[in-house]
């Protein structure tokens, strides 16, 4: 029998999409405080916003009437008819987020208008109101939410604990702080106030209040203005990217949004500038026409759709690589008079838009990519124009594209330590030689053995220029498209090995500067360095944290590091985890620690670096146990030998032996593959000395 649901239960079905935790109501009653005209607002929360929220605006206040009117659904002051939803200018507009809030808590309003006396009280508790009355108030407007979804205990349940919910509003308070950077924000949970963000004359200052002056220094500016839109704000060089994009802010009409479409075109403009997996830190504000958008697709209005997605995927792809063409001029790397070549086919773009530009547009640019007459273009211009490399990936990524050399690549910067601590400091690799690496060319013995026998020399070209002389000689360069290729799939020629069966190993030599090629007694073992010594560090952390903290290295002089208002919560959080690690890191006023010891066996590079990545990581709902297992991985992936490092025999011999003596060494702590193994058969197969 169909029936209409009374009020209070169509309330609470409705507060399920406005209202998800605190954070959501954080966020209504800021857009709230926003359209009215707000210079202060003041964010106060306890227990994570479950016990309590406030929120207290400046702005134009209300009167008694309309006090009385804004807790009812579907009232608003926004929206007057059908037309003006073709052009929404304002944060709120369905008129739903107090009555949704007010039904699942415990709900009071405080509100005044400049010109009144007196102010208006509403209070409601479990869609139950009480009569307005007059009170004593400051111009403007207070809500305060109490004991949220007391009277929905099934939503409750599905809420985090305090400190996250807390996390979750500051992400909220920031975001939109940094969408408006004239409007004075204060944050405080539990009475301690921990953000004060007083307003500022741009937008760089307000990222410099957040994420510090560091951050700040290693931004560039984008800008372009094309008839669809106008586009503006600050990307990361390669150097500062995160495991996470928990630092992409997209903001349209000054309304932080979640859009694939700008965050594809995004890392479109990153592509070959940073490593796979890593995200930069982002800051885009986009001004549009309302018309052009529309912003009622999702209850949070995080979500919207664009009219002419062609002319903003453009815009986005198009400005940041005009960005990277202004940078690299500033550093001398582009001549002046060059034009960026977004720009012209951005004009064309938006002067003839397509009606499925998008999937077009995202295909011929594979297409373009795939072809051999755009990779050679594309590599006579890198070679001419290199890319700032981000990290030591990108490094080898070039060198084996013949841009760079890395025959000797710069080691990485040493930590200031202190004295008494350096005679402690373990050797990352075991069984390490103490003698200096031998050269890369000593490490790898590529030597071809070639029998000086009729037949073999007759299948060698007349007009070859190759010089053999000896039973023993190196291959020429250009004989090595004589050579038949073994085009087999991976699973066909290799077999995952895990060293059980291998006997005494013989290390033959370093391949690429990245595996280790060892011989057993029946067959060739390839061993990715990396896999093989984050695996061989993991295990040997893992056991050293079950009895103590890993051992530290004292700083001679004590580093600072700023956090995003977010991340800082997360590192009080966390301390006693860092402590265990070897990390020392003490509060040093608002989103500033200091570092006094970090692990030894990390650089002072990559502790910072560490510690981001793993905020990365523990954003996510774990336990304790969870939390250190990942903190494990983390730090053996930051102390592990990285692809392009050149390896002195004793050095590989003393990953091999380390291998040998642990479990779980085939694979590395993140699932993948660490040795591989060729068997003697298998080669016999492939050169056709067997059957096959």
């Amino acid at each position: 029998m169909i029936h209409i649901l009374p009020p209070e239960i169509a309330n609470r079905i409705a507060a399920g999409e406005v209202v998800e935790r605190p954070a959501s109501v954080v966020r209504e009653l800021i857009d709230n405080a926003v359209d009215a005209g707000a210079s202060r607002i003041d964010i106060e929360i306890e227990k994570g916003g479950l016990q309590s929220i406030r929120v207290t605006d400046n702005g134009c206040g209300m009167s008694p009437d309309d006090a009385a009117l804004c807790v009812q659904r579907h009232a608003t002051s926004k929206i007057q008819n059908a037309n003006d939803l073709e052009a929404i200018t304002t944060k709120g507009f369905r008129g739903e987020a107090l009555a949704a809030i007010s039904s699942v808590a415990k709900f009071e309003l405080k509100t005044r208008l400049p010109e009144s006396e007196w102010g208006t009280q509403i209070v409601i508790e479990g869609a139950k109101e009480r009569e307005p009355s007059q009170v004593g108030a400051a111009i403007g407007t207070v809500v305060t939410i109490c004991d949220l979804f007391y009277n929905t205990p099934a939503r409750r349940k599905f809420l985090k604990k305090p400190a996250t919910e807390m996390n979750h509003v500051l992400s909220t308070v920031t975001w939109n702080a940094l969408a408006h950077e004239d409007i004075h924000f204060t944050f405080a949970h539990n009475g301690r106030r921990s953000l004060d963000l007083p307003p500022v004359t741009s937008r760089a200052e307000r990222i410099q209040q957040l994420f510090g002056k560091n951050i700040l220094d290693e931004m560039i500016p984008v800008q372009l203005d094309t008839p669809a839109l106008s586009l503006s704000g600050f990307i990361s060089r390669p150097t500062v990217t995160r495991n996470g994009a928990q630092h992409i802010f997209f903001f349209v009409n000054d309304r932080f949004i979640k859009d694939r479409l700008l965050h594809r075109a995004m890392m479109n403009g990153y592509r070959n500038l940073i490593h796979a997996g890593r995200y930069p830190v982002v800051f885009i504000y986009i001004d549009i026409d309302p018309s052009e958008i529309d912003i009622n697709v999702h209850p949070t209005k995080q979500e919207i759709k664009f009219s002419r997605e062609d002319a903003v995927f453009s815009a986005m792809y198009g400005a940041i690589r005009n960005a990277w063409d202004a940078d690299y001029k500033r550093d001398g790397l582009l001549p002046e008079d060059q034009e960026p070549a977004q720009t012209a086919r951005q004009e064309n773009h938006d002067a003839a838009p397509q009606s499925a530009a998008k999937t077009a547009a995202t295909e011929k640019a594979q297409n373009d990519a795939a072809s051999p007459e755009k990779q050679s273009q594309d590599q006579t211009s890198a070679s001419a124009v290199p890319p700032k490399p981000a990290s030591i990936q990108q490094l080898n990524r070039e060198r084996s594209e013949g841009k760079i050399s890395l025959e000797n690549p710069p080691a990485p910067p040493a930590p200031s330590v202190h004295p008494q601590d350096q005679e402690n400091q373990p050797n990352p690799i075991p069984d390490a030689s103490t003698e200096p690496r031998q050269d890369s060319s000593a490490a790898s013995p590529i030597t071809t053995q070639i029998e000086p026998e009729s037949h073999i020399q007759n299948t060698i070209p007349p007009d070859t220029s190759a010089n053999i002389s000896g039973a023993e000689s190196r291959l020429p360069l250009g004989a090595i498209q004589d050579l038949i290729r073994i085009d087999k799939k991976t699973e066909s020629l290799f077999d995952a090995d895990s060293l059980e069966d291998s006997g005494e190993l013989t290390v033959l030599g370093q391949f690429m500067h990245s595996y280790i090629l060892a011989q057993g007694k029946d067959g060739l073992y390839v061993i990715d360095q990396h896999a093989a010594h984050e695996r061989l560090l993991f295990e040997q952390f893992y056991t050293q944290s079950q009895n103590a903290p890993l051992a530290s290295q004292t700083l001679l002089f004590p580093i600072t590091l700023d956090f995003a208002p977010d991340e800082a919560g997360l590192v009080e959080e966390i301390t006693d985890l860092l402590d265990s690690l070897g990390f020392g890191i003490e509060p040093f006023g608002g989103s500033t620690f200091v570092v006094r010891s970090i692990p030894s066996s990390l650089s002072l590079d990559e502790a910072e670096m560490f510690v981001k990545d793993f905020l990365g990581e523990v954003r996510h709902e774990g336990s304790a146990s969870e939390y250190k297992e990942k903190a494990l991985h983390t730090l053996a992936c930051r102390a592990a030998v990285k692809f392009g490092d050149p390896l002195s025999v004793p050095e590989m011999e003393g990953i091999i032996r380390g291998l040998q003596k642990i479990p779980r060494r085939n694979v590395c702590p993140h699932g993948r593959p660490a040795i591989l193994f060729v068997s003697e058969q298998s080669l016999q197969k492939a050169f056709k000395r067997t059957g096959f």
